[in-house]
């Protein structure tokens, strides 16, 4: 039943047009007339909080920026070759993210059962009995059975009451109850707070006993009037609100250290993407350690064969590069044989190469 802007004082209209409007009176509904008008109007509860999908809900999760620059943080490691260190931060950030959604998602379900569970049940007149029922099943029409400890199940009027006292601090604010009464109001009772002859759903009975004619149900209620705000998203909590700053601070470091590199690099003409790619460039060079090793071993080598040469002329008196007779002696033929000369001596005096697996020299 849409509620219109002339029709949301309907606690203004006298009980007879509103009981002919709604084609029911003091004595209640009947089961299958019950039956027919829930069809019509649909269950007496509050529009339902839409609920995203579980795949939408896990994805939702990588919107935090800790998570982000993580991504971010495997993506350059991938770009860089550096396979484990993406695999490990990818591992690392899916069980994190996992493990949230999935205790999130066991505690909504666990809210959900628990208020199931709890269902709250109205006392209403069908074929001349009162009949308990959930509150979903109440319809416009009904006349509804309050005691002290009822919530109202519905909006609608008051037939009849005795010390029947309703506080309504959820819709107006009033912080003491107020008492509630058959009877006709003036056209200046146009606010919630002056409507004495109505009472609303989610309000509560504190004292005495009355009967009530069930008008709007839903989401045609007063309440239902803002159930709008609490469909929407809950705000975030103060550690959300947390994390995701420090996840902002970290995230702009980050991109401020990396702009610092850059400039650095570009001051000192260097390329500016140099920084990234360094661990990457030097995978295809051949290893610096391997080299300056082999490059000292072979100058040690040729600095000990010249110190026994010089031992050699202060002992004998003699230069080892001359014969018996005193000629001199190419040390090429003193090596003719490769075995002989393991360092390569003879050929770096004589400016030439040796040429691979032959034991000969070559001219350079």
């Amino acid at each position: 039943m849409a509620v219109t802007a002339d029709d949301r004082t309907w606690w203004l209209k006298p009980l007879l047009e509103s009981q002919a409007d709604l084609a029911a009176d003091t004595a209640g509904l009947s089961g299958v007339e019950a039956g027919s008008r829930l069809a019509k109007f649909g269950p007496n509860r509050l529009r339902d909080r839409q609920v995203q999908s579980l795949l939408l809900q896990y994805l939702t999760r990588f919107k935090n920026p800790l998570v982000i620059l993580l991504l971010v943080a495997s993506a350059i490691s991938a770009s860089t070759g550096e396979m484990t260190n993406f695999f490990i931060i990818s591992f690392i950030v899916l069980l994190s993210v996992t493990l949230d959604f999935v205790q999130e998602y066991r505690a909504g379900k666990a809210a959900e059962s628990l208020s199931h569970s709890v269902s709250v049940r109205a006392t209403v007149v069908r074929d001349g009995k009162p009949l308990e029922v959930p509150v979903a099943e109440v319809v416009p029409g009904d006349v509804v059975v309050l005691s002290a400890g009822d919530l109202i199940p519905a909006d609608g009027r008051v037939l009849e009451a005795r010390d029947f006292f309703v506080k309504q601090a959820l819709l107006t604010g009033e912080p003491y109850p107020v008492e509630k009464r058959p009877g006709e109001l003036g056209a200046d009772a146009a606010d919630l707070q002056d409507a004495n002859n109505a009472v609303f759903m989610g309000t509560a009975v504190i004292s005495g006993s009355a009967r009530m004619l069930v008008v709007r149900t839903g989401t045609d209620t007063a309440i239902g009037a803002i159930a709008d705000t609490l469909t929407r998203q809950p705000p975030p909590t103060a550690f959300e609100i947390g994390t995701h700053r420090f996840g902002l601070l970290i995230m702009r470091l980050t991109v401020l250290l990396v702009l610092f590199v850059l400039l650095v690099n570009a001051l000192m003409h260097k390329p500016w993407l140099e920084s990234f790619f360094v661990r990457r460039g030097t995978r295809g060079r051949p290893d610096a350690g391997t080299s300056a090793h082999g490059g000292v071993g072979h100058v040690g080598a040729g600095c000990s064969a010249h110190g026994a040469e010089a031992r050699d002329r202060q002992t004998t008196g003699r230069d080892p590069e001359s014969g018996i007779d005193g000629r001199p002696v190419h040390r090429q033929d003193r090596y003719a044989n490769r075995s002989e000369d393991p360092l390569g001596t003879a050929c770096g005096r004589t400016g030439k190469t040796e040429r691979a697996g032959a034991g000969t020299c070559l001219s350079q």
